[in-house]
Parts: C-alpha cells; sequence; structure tokens
C-alpha cells in the first residue's frame, strides 16, 4: 500500500480511501475530496475499524497472515500498524470502547 502510494504521488494522484483495494485519485480533483483527505496511516486504520463490522473474523485474519505468517503470495511482510491496532482492540475490547476513539485519540505508532 506504501509503495503504490508512492508511486501514486509520483504520478500526479492521491489516496482517497482502502477497501482492500487502494482508491487513487488524480491531484487536479483534490479540491473535492478537502473533508476526506488524510494520511495513508489513517486511511488503514479506518479499513481496519471497519473490517470486523463488515467481515466477522477479517481482523483476525490478517493479524494472522501478515504479523504471524508474515509471507503472503511469496511475499514477507512486517505490519506493524496491524500488529500495534489488533493488540490495542484485543485489549480494549471487553471495555466497549468506541474503535474509532482507540485509533484517532489513544492509538501511537512510532
Amino acid at each position: 500500500m506504501y509503495i503504490i502510494n508512492k508511486e501514486a504521488e509520483k504520478k500526479g494522484y492521491f489516496s482517497l480511501c482502502y477497501t482492500g483495494n487502494l482508491f487513487l485519485v488524480k491531484n487536479e480533483y483534490k479540491y473535492l475530496f478537502i473533508k476526506e483527505i488524510k494520511d495513508l496511516k489513517y486511511i488503514y486504520l479506518d479499513f481496519l475499524s471497519h473490517l470486523e463490522t463488515t467481515n466477522p473474523g477479517g481482523l483476525k485474519y490478517l493479524y494472522n497472515l501478515f504479523v504471524i505468517k508474515q509471507i503472503f503470495n511469496g511475499f514477507s511482510f512486517k505490519n506493524k500498524i496491524l500488529k500495534e491496532y489488533y493488540e490495542s482492540v484485543n485489549k480494549f475490547q471487553n471495555q466497549k470502547i468506541n474503535i474509532k476513539n482507540i485509533m484517532y485519540n489513544n492509538f501511537k505508532i512510532a
């Protein structure tokens, strides 16, 4: 996702959202999405926060695939954001705290 985003920026595109696919929009239309534009990290965190409601078990599946196994289609992955997000969700799950509040107010990535 990071590499695709960097290449897209070189070609005049920005990342708008991620649903398993990264949606890119030409920079000439950026003014239409001012309120929706976020840093790539927060685009990914939005995806993770909605994943469990749209695909139950999906967050755990991604965690097992990209954090535990770290290999997908022959490529090695280290996904620090997913690892820390998953661990944060599990930590706060029993307290029924709004996941978005965790994500934007309490979740720190170094």
